[in-house]
């Protein structure tokens, strides 16, 4: 699996239609065909979001001094732009923002994955420590500066200067301020926390001015789902195992590391010959998770015979090293695996198989969560899934780093690939026997 993951990630930057993108579907695809999975694939139409590395920036002037410092826009600012005028720091609803540029001191939340022990219904954590876990959170629409920026945006600024606080000393973070429509004609860049400090230290000379450089750009492009299966003599009743293949940057643990752990699942069942094979698999490895999910929405709308027979969909995301960040914004690795919690459907046969499975494997800091949790539906890949009517078990982490550029091969919690794909086989090989009926019937409310 290390293999794969480190092929894929050296790929590069694996955004919806860039040139990584049909090269990892293209790897994908040559390893499943190499076990004897039967590959197929599906166009799934993106929008390239083109944004290059250290081509967007700022510039903050006093008089005639200027220094330029690397920016990188959010993903909802994605036209070219070249904005200047008087530079501005946010202080509150008074600040004059109307037409100047504003600085923004953006501090990320914080995030306490213990506090979701409360809405598991099992937690596996021996050594008691899921508590001990606190770290920014890579999501900037968490914290408290995203509805300061929305209310802002109203007042029509040139531009904005998110300043990243409290986080990893990068302005690479692929994210937004929010969900809500405001006017997407008003760039939007990060910066990084030392970025921030030094723009402080420069403003001390006298009223700056500032330009924010945005080079940005979008275009229609074509991604591709692979599909693999493999049958059953035993039974026509599906098992669904996959991951999405785009990342935010080059992506180890988002989702490198999710896509290897399919193609393990795919080597492990393509040994067990079909005539004992307990359910027929689909391994799906999924384009545009980070267009929202646009690659398994697809998939959901062009299978709708193929569904009502998804005994399971097992979704495999983010299996990582927990890193906290110190007060000079580097990462710190802590030495454990990063929390991590699966949002399994309330079926009591499925909980209990995979319960006894994660205690053989010893895979802790694991919590077993209910999809219903969080609204609408698992802000996982596996949503789509599970609006369908399909149960789900979906494994997912949070770690500090897994939307910005830092997310490399360091980041991957080695053991917990074994561990993962042994208790997935040992909870599958369980449920043997069980129907999509049965699995769906037995379902009971929270």
């Amino acid at each position: 699996m290390r293999a794969w993951i480190t092929s894929i990630v050296n790929f590069g930057i694996r955004r919806s239609g860039y040139p990584a993108d049909p090269l990892t579907t293209g790897f994908a695809a040559s390893v499943l065909a190499s076990m004897g999975v039967q590959v197929s694939t599906q166009d799934v139409p993106v929008t390239r979001w083109d944004t290059v590395e250290g081509q967007s920036s700022v510039q903050v002037c006093i008089g005639s001094a200027c220094v330029t410092y690397p920016a990188f826009p959010t993903v909802t600012s994605r036209q070219t732009a070249l904005r200047q005028g008087e530079l501005v720091r946010y202080q509150d609803a008074t600040t004059p923002v109307t037409g100047k540029v504003v600085l923004l001191d953006y501090p990320m939340a914080r995030f306490a994955p213990g506090a979701l022990q409360s809405r598991a219904e099992w937690v596996y954590d021996p050594d008691n420590d899921l508590n001990k876990t606190l770290h920014p959170n890579s999501r900037p629409q968490t914290s408290n500066a995203g509805k300061t920026l929305a209310s802002l945006l109203l007042k029509k600024p040139l531009a904005v200067i998110a300043a990243l606080d409290d986080f990893i000393d990068t302005p690479y973070l692929y994210g937004a301020h929010a969900a809500a429509p405001y006017d997407r004609d008003i760039p939007i860049v990060w910066v990084s926390p030392s970025t921030r400090k030094a723009i402080l230290a420069q403003w001390q000379g006298g009223g700056p001015s500032a330009s924010v450089n945005v080079v940005s750009n979008e275009t229609k492009a074509m991604s591709r789902n692979v599909i693999g299966r493999l049958p059953s003599s035993l039974t026509d009743q599906v098992m669904l195992i996959g991951s999405h293949h785009d990342a935010p940057f080059m992506g180890a643990t988002e989702d490198a590391a999710g896509t290897a752990l399919v193609l393990a699942q795919a080597a492990y069942w393509s040994k067990v010959p079909a005539a004992e094979r307990p359910f027929e698999f689909v391994f799906l490895l999924n384009a545009a998770h980070m267009q929202v999910s646009a690659g398994c929405e697809a998939f959901v709308a062009a299978n709708p015979t193929l569904l009502p027979r998804v005994v399971l969909d097992v979704h495999l995301e983010t299996p990582c090293q927990e890193f906290d960040v110190d007060a000079n914004g580097q990462l710190l690795d802590l030495g454990r695996i990063e929390p991590h919690w699966i949002y399994t459907s309330r079926n009591p046969n499925l909980q209990a198989a995979l319960k006894s499975a994660i205690q053989a494997e010893d895979y802790r800091r694991t919590m077993m969560v209910p999809p219903e949790e969080f609204g609408d539906g698992p802000p996982s890949d596996s949503k789509a899934l599970w609006k369908a009517g399909v149960p789900v078990m979906a494994h997912i982490s949070n770690p500090v780093y897994y939307l910005t550029i830092a997310d490399t091969l360091d980041k991957v919690n080695l053991p917990s690939l074994e561990k993962v794909t042994r208790y997935v086989a040992r909870t599958l090989w369980a449920l043997q026997g069980t129907t999509a009926a049965q699995m769906r019937a037995g379902i009971v409310p929270g």
